[in-house]
């Protein structure tokens, strides 16, 4: 059993390696047709890759952007800790059947807006 164990786990990370290979060629792949079809300017974008990577290899003083699920999280922690559980838990519901509906259909316009009247 150990031993089959072991070898699904090898087979795993060779599996996981081969896809980061992939995904390392096709990003490869991707910044040379950009290179090939960016004007004159592009020179200063690559000069631009290179300080971003400085800033990250420096990085201790780095300010990272708070991503949107940061935001979503933080208020959805707020309401919770301010409003009843039965009031937060009926928005969290609310809340789950707009995302629902949103996913289902994205291109239906009355899925998009949420009054708030």
């Amino acid at each position: 059993v150990l031993d089959f164990r072991k070898r699904e786990k090898e087979e795993n990370r060779r599996a996981k390696q081969a896809v980061m290979e992939q995904i390392a060629r096709d990003k490869a792949e991707r910044r040379s047709r950009m290179a090939t079809t960016q004007s004159p300017s592009g020179n200063n974008e690559r000069k631009k890759d290179k300080g971003d990577e400085q800033k990250k290899t420096n990085g201790i003083f780095v300010v990272k952007p708070i991503s949107t699920q940061t935001k979503i999280r933080d208020k959805l922690v707020a309401m919770k800790k301010t409003y009843p559980e039965e009031k937060a838990n009926t928005a969290f519901r609310t809340l789950n059947a707009y995302c629902k509906n949103l996913l289902k259909v994205p291109l239906e316009a009355k899925f998009r807006s949420i009054r708030t009247s």
